[in-house]
């Protein structure tokens, strides 16, 4: 019984788990934000046109659609109040009609329970001086994990010279892309 006792903590020991380490992420990233420069990235995304209302630092009110943002610089959180970037980019128009409290559970992605965290510019895979990429995670209700999300902002005024705030101010959304699942 010793034996297999000690063996067992050889092969624990002396055989290194495959583990996922710090370069193969960095890696996965990388070829993550790569991929967004390729396809089409001139689709214009609309204004939300509706009423959009800041309930505190980190909650944002679209009609009738919440969505909450954490971790993320006032800055940034400027392309929501514009409405750059609102929640039926992602989940579709809300309907309209009255659903019982059953089907509003079922349903997966909820229009009023979108959670961004940490959204960012990467500041490091400009193309041009007009084009803006950024990434960050989106909740979904019901799941415990986040999915990477990139986006593309496109401001034709835009110069070397210009600050994130400017560029907002004349951005639209040109391209979004879903990422990988965040575990």
């Amino acid at each position: 019984m010793t034996k297999i006792i000690t063996v067992i903590f050889l092969f624990i020991f002396c055989f290194p788990c495959k583990a996922q380490d710090f370069n193969e992420k960095i890696l996965n990233k990388k070829n993550n934000e790569k991929k967004i420069a390729i396809g089409d990235s001139n689709k214009n995304y609309k204004l939300f046109e509706g009423k959009i209302i800041e309930i505190d630092e980190n909650t944002f009110l679209f009609d009738e659609e919440v969505l909450f943002v954490y971790n993320t610089s006032k800055e940034l959180k400027r392309i929501f109040l514009k409405g750059i970037f609102h929640p039926e980019i992602v989940t579709g128009p809300l309907s309209k009609g009255i659903l019982r409290k059953q089907e509003l559970d079922s349903m997966l992605i909820r229009n009023d329970s979108l959670r961004i965290t940490d959204f960012k510019e990467l500041k490091n895979y400009y193309k041009t001086p007009t084009e803006r990429k950024f990434i960050f995670w989106l909740f979904y209700k019901r799941l415990a994990n986040p999915t990477e999300y990139f986006i593309i902002l496109r401001n034709e005024n835009a110069t070397l010279e210009t600050d994130i705030e400017g560029f907002i101010n004349g951005a639209r959304l040109i391209k979004i892309e879903k990422g990988t699942l965040i575990i």
